[in-house]
């Protein structure tokens, strides 16, 4: 099947509008999409033999045969015979059978059939089997490969759990509430998880707490004036990071006691950040 490259941008758009046509372009004989825009929503489900290359938090659904090259902050569903590669984190990936994965740190691969690869970098692979959910851990420094990942939620046949970008092992689990302990860390903590937002804290009252600040803060439009270029200063990245990300105060704690930070935002938040924004201003 031939596209020319206004059916193909039928097919494309960024925030709810079609992409424009000097905003991608499309070879019809190599069936390669290319665009450096990011946020864009791609549909060429049941679609074969595309080639894409994208920028950051972009969304693909497409078919067997397909690959795709992102920055980061992609999330894919693909179909066999496929290979994906992401060379920055954020990824949520879903593949089927006889593909590959080249991921980067603190993303989530979903297996849906059998012979599939995934790729840590540095020459590091792994064979993988259908249903397996595969999460590389965060990045504790900026040229890290994604050394450590946990394969349905075990690290080396033990427990953990990575929320809000932490990784930590769990001593005990009850319903939605963890005793866990954070990575490098000795002591143990509170992890409670409500849908998609999950609060820390030392004891399991301040847990629940910071479970309530966080429901209420999550999308506060006091923080839509931000955009991807902002300078903070670090007492109020951490407020922002805080209030837009849900991440407690024990959270910050972990986070400035076990990363670089600097006066600026630092790359942790930065890439936390971006998928908040609804435009690349």
């Amino acid at each position: 099947m031939k596209f020319t490259k206004k059916e193909v941008q039928e097919r494309v758009s960024r925030l709810g509008k079609p992409l424009n046509l000097d905003k991608f372009t499309w070879c019809g004989k190599g069936r390669q999409f290319t665009s450096k825009q990011p946020n864009l929503d791609l549909n060429f489900k049941y679609i074969e033999k595309f080639k894409i290359y994208l920028s950051y938090a972009s969304t693909v659904f497409a078919g067997h045969h397909t690959t795709i090259t992102a920055t980061g902050g992609l999330t894919a569903v693909v179909g066999c015979f496929s290979n994906i590669y992401c060379y920055g984190d954020w990824n949520n990936i879903t593949v089927d059978s006889f593909s590959s994965v080249s991921i980067a740190p603190a993303s989530i691969v979903k297996v849906l059939g059998s012979g599939v690869t995934i790729g840590f970098g540095g020459g590091k692979e792994i064979k993988v089997k259908k249903g397996d959910i595969i999460e590389t851990c965060p990045r504790t420094s900026c040229w890290e490969y994604p050394s450590r990942y946990l394969l349905n939620g075990e690290l080396d046949g033990v427990p953990h759990i990575i929320a809000n970008n932490i990784l930590s092992r769990i001593l005990s689990k009850k319903g939605n509430v963890y005793n866990v302990i954070n990575d490098g860390e000795r002591w143990g903590s509170w992890l409670i998880k409500h849908k998609d937002t999950y609060a820390r804290g030392e004891t399991l009252e301040d847990a629940r707490s910071c479970l309530m600040n966080n429901l209420l803060s999550i999308d506060n439009p006091k923080h839509h004036d931000l955009t991807l270029k902002s300078i903070l200063a670090l007492e109020k990245s951490m407020k922002d990071y805080h209030s837009i990300k849900g991440t407690c105060g024990e959270g910050q704690r972990y986070c400035v006691e076990n990363k670089e930070v600097k006066t600026s935002l630092c790359v942790t938040m930065v890439n936390s950040l971006k998928s908040f924004f609804k435009s690349n201003k």
